[in-house]
């Protein structure tokens, strides 16, 4: 009896132990990755000494933030029964520039392992004196008729992919649906301009008829428009001559807000 009695009372005390053991464990969770990446201006020369975060860039224009770190408690996280999102806001600042704010959202971020790594490439940043549109708006260009804010954006080449800052990103969220549209459900188009050194202006027009199969009797190949306009600036004005609706129109280039290294916003100057 004497002997049941004992080990009845060490599996009292080892549960006891596993339990408050598993109450003071933790379990390691990210709050922000190893941050890298290098801060040039529209012309892609590298910013010396700028500040990113807590950091400051090198000669090159690179910089470095480092991984960040912290213990939770194992019994609660538990019961999350999923990793936390993981929200990065990093502010740059230099001296004759506008300041910008690296800003990215993980949505399961705080379960990446340690040693992640995220690599921000490239991120320009635009002189206070800034004043050369008509240099960057020779480039191709995605263009987003919003005729509900009298607006058109202009976007480039993997717009969404390049956003990592604040500015960037709140234009990409509201243009999300036009952005990452699939013709899955319905059909998309999407207007694709190239302006070039002497005026002229390349325009190219798709329509992506919804995806059904090719042997369905309402299938129909996309349609594709190329056709030429011709863009004059002058004054903070922007002239787009051709004859799609979607584009025609004066617009007016608003203040450096309104302008990043991989948009360009348009308020039109008068409505259609």
């Amino acid at each position: 009896m004497q002997l049941m009695n004992s080990i009845q009372r060490f599996k009292n005390i080892t549960i006891l132990l596993f339990i408050i053991l598993l109450l003071s464990s933790c379990v390691s969770r990210l709050i922000r990755p190893t941050l890298t990446g290098t801060i040039v201006d529209f012309e892609g020369n590298p910013i010396e000494n700028c500040s990113v975060g807590s950091v400051k860039t090198d000669k090159d224009g690179y910089f470095e933030l480092v991984e960040i770190r912290k213990n939770r408690f194992y019994f609660t996280e538990l019961f999350k029964m999923e990793a936390p999102p993981i929200f990065i806001s990093e502010p740059i600042h230099k001296d004759g520039y506008i300041d910008e704010k690296i800003e990215i959202f993980h949505k399961y971020g705080g379960g990446l392992p340690k040693g992640a790594t995220w690599n921000l490439d490239s991120i320009h940043l635009m002189k206070s004196s800034f004043d050369e549109y008509s240099k960057l708006l020779q480039n191709s260009w995605l263009a987003v008729d919003m005729p509900d804010e009298n607006t058109l954006y202009l976007l480039r080449n993997n717009f969404k992919k390049r956003c990592k800052t604040k500015k960037c990103n709140t234009i990409s969220n509201k243009l999300d649906t036009n952005i990452t549209k699939s013709p899955k459900n319905s059909n998309v188009t999407r207007i694709h301009l190239k302006l070039k050194e002497n005026g002229q202006m390349d325009i190219v027009k798709i329509i992506h008829y919804r995806n059904i199969s090719s042997t369905n009797p309402n299938f129909k190949e996309n349609d594709t428009l190329r056709t030429q306009g011709k863009w004059f600036l002058n004054s903070g004005y922007l002239r787009l001559s051709s004859n799609l609706e979607e584009i025609e129109g004066t617009y007016h280039i608003s203040p450096a807000e309104n302008v990043g290294y991989q948009y360009v916003v348009l308020r039109r100057f008068k409505n259609r």
